[in-house]
């Protein structure tokens, strides 16, 4: 016979150990028809390695094997498993073997042959004891652990001289811990002598009371005091059916003491709580209001404590929301805490949504309360709402929808968007790149760095299906901004527009049948309005459409962030006639909006910030009729191009007229005198026309190179040069105007230091600086220039290898306020229209450090002069000596 393996340990299982295989044979086949899993060993040997290996209930053994007595395998069982039952057989039986059997753990001694009947009733009466002392020892086990882990002492006492006296028999962790004394110096000794003052307590006088009685007792609150401790302590007593006494008791004296200063700060904590925003409520077991916050209750809810105090709080729940209001009781009571979403009942009959949190807590009498605090969210469930339509109409929307992370991989589809690239589950799309669903991944890329720029982007591509199929979309994407304005995904809608391309195609063969193939390809007006509308959406100018109410029907994202720039806040939702504009923003959509015609107006909500409002104007008055269609566009940059345009005429209009005045003045004297004035006049009014036509043509030149610069016309001459050896040149450039006003200037550098880029461009930069430093400096002041290489300071963003030169002047220095505006174009102070100038040099001198991939950057204190900033990067790349770009 085969052993059958290993079984649990709650399986009934049997091992028969004897030599003789047909005896084991028999005895298997009669215990496997009772359910026994049967294991067999033929010497004892075997059997003692089946026992170590596997669990064993129950082994009938033979008295007599080949190897051992069935004694010492008895032996060796009960060493491995104690409680298992051993059965001895024997056909050589005496009462000396008996004996040992039983001495040695046997369940029985059977002399064969004997009736497996008995065999089977002795074993099975045997596991059936195993069975019940196992539950009686775990029983006493889960008891004793559950008395040594209670938070509460619990001391059990016999009674001595007929209740006279008690000594202790049992002491629990958690009284040693109460009591401040170990289990064994109170074991066996009086409660008198290990609580003195227990008489004076009253605890003494109610033990043998419930010792003659057997009615247990409680002995209220009351504070214990010896030589020892003191401390405020609660009793139960009970007397057990063995005639013991049992205290359970607990240690309140922290409660005791927290009671105390509960008390001190009730005060505090009421008025907190009475001047708190959210309702604040404590209810009893049965649910009463026992405390609420008055003043917010009433102007929340309309109820004064009189009408709740005493009222069941669930009978202000709305109807619907019972059933979610029970389980947060429930919830409550079982845990602890509970939060639940209600609508309750407003004074006037109707409802209000509030987010409540409770908990429940044991007052100072020992009564089990619930304190709530609920908080009104029904604009966040008013939002909740529309969101939860929103998120219904994108994934039922007819258009396909799709929503990438900012690396262009998939993170959402829905339905139309599975079927339009016929894909049957989500899973096989999400978590891939966008790229592999069109023709040209080169053009998915293009779109995906667009909207990294400018944030949004539509046209048409040429998408490939799962079947490596192909066929035209129309794609409106954009970036989705969290509240901070800081791009969190992208988002696409797409059209397959597959059937108008053809129809396009083939209305260029047969336009003859244009109104038919027009009406037969024409989109449903449903998705016409949902595309539209997305597009409104997302294009650059703000839109706001009000219904013949005021009331605010449609705002897109860019006129919701004008709004919000300007203003902090978020916009009103109505512009009716009782409409209390707050900003000149509101008054002029009130205004348009009451006018109810065509219109443009202009407004400056924000210094700098210029806003065009377009209104379509609006000639019905029917409820069903939009009020007005207005189009709010930022036209800041036009009006400051048009600012600029007046400020260049008329500094161009000045600076040209003076030069030009002078030399027609001159020419008119040189004819009208000619005969009269000396060659020495005609000299000196020959050189006055030369330095003004010299003029007239740097302004020109001027002029020609921001053209060339704008037009991105302008080359730049690539080569190695020397910073110093510029600086030079150009110092000597500017000699007559330093010594004219007995300036000096000191210059430190190294002349080794290398560059590439155009000498002639980075000259044009530094005399800039050096003009303007001459310029606007006073008589026999000082100008310094250093050089400085390998610049790595706060004028080197990138921290590239380049080389910084500092030009510093004491002159007049420039406002604060100017600074911001200091290389606008045609930009000039206000206090240095005494200085000739056009404005146009330092924005040059920035454009050609710029294309040169440095930059400027100036600081000034007003009346002690100004210090400019060159960075020129060194480009390690170019090897030529002559690059264009």
């Amino acid at each position: 016979m085969k052993d059958k393996g290993v079984i649990s340990i709650n399986s009934k299982k049997i091992l028969i150990v004897d030599d003789d295989e047909g005896i084991c044979e028999t005895i298997c086949s009669i215990f496997e028809e009772i359910d026994y899993e049967v294991g067999i060993a033929n010497t004892g040997r075997i059997a003692i390695e089946k026992v170590k290996n596997q669990y064993f209930n129950a082994a009938i053994i033979d008295l007599k094997l080949p190897d051992m007595n069935g004694i010492e395998i008895l032996k060796n069982f009960k060493e491995i498993h104690p409680d298992m039952v051993c059965m001895i057989v024997t056909g050589n039986a005496t009462i000396e073997n008996a004996i040992n059997a039983l001495d040695e753990g046997a369940d029985g001694y059977f002399v064969k042959p004997t009736h497996m009947k008995e065999i089977i009733y002795k074993i099975n009466d045997a596991l059936k004891k195993q069975s019940l002392k196992k539950e009686l020892k775990e029983s006493e086990e889960k008891y004793r652990n559950i008395i040594e882990n209670m938070s509460s002492g619990v001391a059990v006492y016999e009674s001595i001289n007929d209740g006279e006296n008690f000594i202790f028999k049992d002491f629990n962790r958690a009284a040693e811990r109460i009591e401040n004394i170990k289990k064994e110096q109170v074991i066996g000794k009086s409660v008198m002598d290990v609580f003195p003052g227990i008489e004076e307590f009253g605890l003494f006088d109610v033990f043998k009371r419930v010792w003659k009685t057997g009615t247990p007792e409680h002995l209220p609150i009351s504070f214990y005091k010896d030589c020892r401790i003191e401390g405020w302590r609660e009793n139960f007593v009970y007397k057990l059916s063995t005639g013991e006494i049992v205290a359970v008791y607990d240690d309140i004296s922290e409660k005791m003491k927290a009671k105390e200063k509960l008390e001190e700060s009730e005060e505090k904590y009421r008025l907190i709580t009475e001047n708190a925003n959210d309702l604040i409520m404590i209810i009893n077991d049965k649910f009463e209001f026992e405390y609420i916050n008055e003043k917010i209750h009433k102007k929340l809810m309309g109820y004064s404590k009189e009408e709740l105090i005493g009222k069941v709080s669930l009978d202000f729940v709305h109807p619907n929301d019972l059933d979610q209001a029970y389980r947060g009781l429930a919830n409550g009571l079982n845990k602890g805490n509970a939060n639940a979403e209600l609508r309750i009942k407003h004074k006037n009959g109707s409802y209000i949504w509030f987010g409540t949190k409770g908990r429940t807590f044991i007052d100072i009498d020992g009564k089990l309360k619930g304190i709530q605090i609920s908080r009104d969210i029904t604009e966040r469930k008013r939002v909740e709402k529309e969101l939860k339509i929103k998120d219904s109409a994108i994934a039922s929307s007819i258009n396909a929808i799709a929503i990438t992370d900012l690396s262009g991989v998939l993170t959402y589809v829905n339905n139309s968007f599975l079927k339009m690239w016929g894909y049957d589950d989500k899973e096989e799309l999400l978590g891939k790149s966008a790229l592999e669903f069109w023709q040209n991944e080169d053009i998915g890329q293009m779109i995906i760095e667009k909207l990294r720029k400018e944030g949004s982007w539509i046209g048409e591509l040429i998408a490939k299906r799962k079947d490596n199929s192909f066929f035209d979309v129309q794609l409106s994407v954009s970036t989705v901004m969290d509240k901070n304005g800081k791009p969190i995904c992208m988002m696409g809608s797409f059209i397959d527009i597959t059937e108008r391309k053809e129809a396009i195609r083939e209305l260029a063969k047969a336009r003859d049948s244009l109104a038919e193939q027009v009406i037969e390809k024409t989109w449903s007006l449903a998705e016409e309005k949902r595309r539209i509308e997305y597009i409104i959406n997302t294009i650059s100018d703000g839109i706001l459409v009000l219904d013949s109410d005021g009331n605010l029907a449609l705002v897109n994202r860019t006129l919701k962030d004008y709004y919000q720039r300007i203003f902090n806040q978020q916009m009103p939702n109505v512009f009716d006639y009782y409409f209390e504009p707050q900003n000149t923003f509101d008054e002029k959509i009130k205004e348009l909006f009451l006018v109810g015609k065509p219109k443009i107006v202009t407004i400056e909500p924000k210094e700098g910030l210029h806003l065009q409002f377009v209104s379509t104007g609006n000639s019905f008055h029917d409820k069903s009729s939009l009020g007005a269609i207005i189009e709010v566009r930022d036209v800041s940059p036009f009006v400051n191009f048009d600012n600029m345009r007046k400020q260049f005429v008329s500094t161009v209009s000045h600076e040209l007229r003076t030069p030009i005045t002078v030399i027609i003045q001159s020419l008119h004297n040189l004819k009208k005198y000619e005969s009269n004035i000396s060659k020495g006049q005609q000299e000196l009014l020959l050189s006055l026309m030369s330095q003004n036509a010299k003029v007239l043509e740097e302004l020109v030149n001027d002029l020609l190179l921001v053209s060339r610069i704008d037009e991105k016309r302008l080359e730049i001459e690539w080569s190695q040069y020397q910073p110093l050896e510029v600086l030079n040149d150009i110092l000597m450039q500017m000699e007559p105007n330093r010594s004219a006003k007995e300036i000096s200037i000191e210059v430190e550098g190294n002349e080794q230091i290398l560059l590439y880029g155009d000498s002639k461009r980075i000259g044009q930069v530094f005399r800039i600086i050096i003009d303007n430093a001459i310029k606007y400096s006073d008589e026999k002041t000082k100008i310094k220039i250093d050089v400085i290489d390998h610049y790595k300071g706060e004028y080197n963003k990138h921290k590239n290898d380049g080389v910084l030169v500092r030009f510093s002047d004491f002159g007049r220095g420039i406002h604060e306020k100017d600074l911001p505006f200091l290389f606008d174009r045609f930009f000039r102070s206000e206090d240095v229209n005494d200085i000739p100038g056009t404005g146009l040099g330092l924005p040059i001198a920035r454009d050609l450090t710029r294309l040169h991939k440095g930059d400027i950057f100036v600081e000034s204190e007003y009346g002690k002069g100004s210090t400019f900033f060159v960075f020129l990067p060194r480009f390690k790349e170019i090897q030529s000596e002559s690059i264009k770009t």
